[in-house]
């Protein structure tokens, strides 16, 4: 008897001592706090001028909204509507380009979500108009524009090496000759012409083409959208000039052509629908030094309109050269339209 006691004893103080699956009044749960959750539409659009909105966020613990510190010039937090509800004001954009903007919700425990916000440019900023309906730049991560003025003791008709180079060095980020040397290097002395620009490109394997250009939707257009920038050889005479009073415009010639024959190279990359009138966005390399108030070189991302456009090169090389993108390796295969390059006249710039 007493052996057996011995044995049951020790089995009774282990079931004494073991958790009790239920949980009575006076024990606690069992298992981790219930975790901070925060839900909202994570990505918004904004108007280039600015707007309010309201901003609800689904969480089950209180939260508040964060501006970080970069953003706190563009972005206010207005007021509390309720708990989790807040009205937010994004500022005008006082760029024409657009911008990201970001805005934090956090929770009570330290859980944090971001919203980010995507903001239009202003064109007004720039004198382009009010509504932009398209926008296409075939940009490039690195800086490519090239101003002629100091390229050498034939900058003020260096527009060509210049605009060969600009194009060059966009389709191949490792191209290294500058405006000078691609001067020197073609032997040729005063203007060059489009034939100088396309034996340039070949040379160094850059693959173009040559198209018809009589109208800027049918033909110019789509040569953009679908990657391409385009060397363009016009009279910039018949490209209208910037409105007076506005020298931070960037709509329009900036400089002064007083007679016709005024040929020049520049480079077409991009364009914009504002107001329902087509812009080409444009790196024109007659900058000579001249810069906007924030150092932008004056010709940089230029619009010019797009009748403009066509007015000067139909009376000076009805053509352009488009030269392709990296991705577009096609030196042995002419798209739909390109022409026999032997076959159309060739033109000078200045």
């Amino acid at each position: 008897m007493k052996k057996l006691l011995l044995l049951i004893l020790p089995a009774l103080l282990l079931w004494a001592c073991s958790p009790d699956d239920d949980n009575g009044p006076d024990k606690k749960p069992s298992g981790n706090p219930t975790a901070e959750t925060i839900s909202f539409t994570e990505t918004r659009n904004a108007a280039g001028g600015g707007e309010t909105f309201e901003l609800e966020v689904t969480s089950n613990v209180t939260c508040t909204p964060q501006v970080p510190a970069l953003y706190r010039n563009a972005v206010k937090i207005l007021e509390t509507l309720a708990p989790n509800h807040y009205r937010i004001k994004v500022e005008a954009n006082d760029s024409a380009l657009p911008r990201t903007l970001k805005l934090d919700v956090v929770a009570a425990g330290g859980t944090r979500k971001t919203l980010t916000i995507l903001q239009e440019g202003s064109p007004m900023v720039w004198g382009l108009g009010d509504v932009v309906s398209e926008s296409v730049s075939n940009n490039r991560p690195y800086s490519w524009y090239v101003d002629q003025g100091n390229t050498g003791p034939e900058s003020f008709v260096n527009c060509g090496p210049a605009s060969t180079r600009m194009a060059a060095h966009w389709a191949n980020s490792s191209f290294t000759p500058t405006t000078a040397a691609l001067r020197t290097e073609s032997g040729v002395t005063g203007w060059w012409y489009t034939s100088n620009i396309q034996d340039m490109l070949r040379k160094y394997g850059i693959t173009h083409h040559v198209f018809s250009l009589n109208d800027f939707e049918e033909d110019l257009k789509p040569i953009i959208d679908d990657g391409y920038v385009v060397i363009l050889c016009l009279d910039m005479y018949y490209v209208r000039q910037e409105a007076a009073g506005h020298p931070e415009w960037r709509k329009d010639k900036f400089y002064v052509t007083e007679n016709p024959e005024w040929g020049h190279f520049i480079v077409a990359k991009g364009y914009k629908n504002v107001d329902g009138k087509y812009l080409a966005e444009v790196y024109d390399p007659w900058s000579l030094g001249v810069k906007y108030a924030d150092g932008t070189f004056k010709g940089r991302d230029r619009y010019y309109r797009a009748e403009d456009i066509i007015t000067a090169t139909d009376v000076w090389w009805p053509y352009m050269i488009a030269v392709a993108p990296p991705s577009a390796v096609r030196s042995s295969y002419a798209p739909a339209g390109a022409l026999d390059p032997s076959a159309v006249p060739a033109q000078r710039g200045r």
